[in-house]
């Protein structure tokens, strides 16, 4: 998991910059909300984990709650 990503071009504006900052941050926080609601965790916990790029495999993101089963050759583990 991480944080939202976005970008902006040369000669962009400060206020467009703002604008796209701004709906960075609220893209991050509805994001939080949906990822804490689905996998039990607290939107503090989410939040922590996103600060940096947080690899996981399946074992590791099923146990965190992002994920339901595992599939291997196409069947359920």
């Amino acid at each position: 998991i991480h944080q939202p990503m976005g970008g902006t071009g040369g000669g962009t504006q400060q206020t467009d910059m703002a604008i796209a900052a701004e709906h960075l941050l609220k893209t991050r926080h509805r994001l939080e909300k949906i990822l804490a609601q689905n996998a039990g965790k607290t939107i503090k916990q989410i939040h922590k984990d996103a600060e940096r790029d947080y690899w996981m495999s399946a074992e590791e993101t099923l146990a965190y709650g992002f994920i339901d089963e595992i599939m291997e050759n196409n069947e359920l583990k």
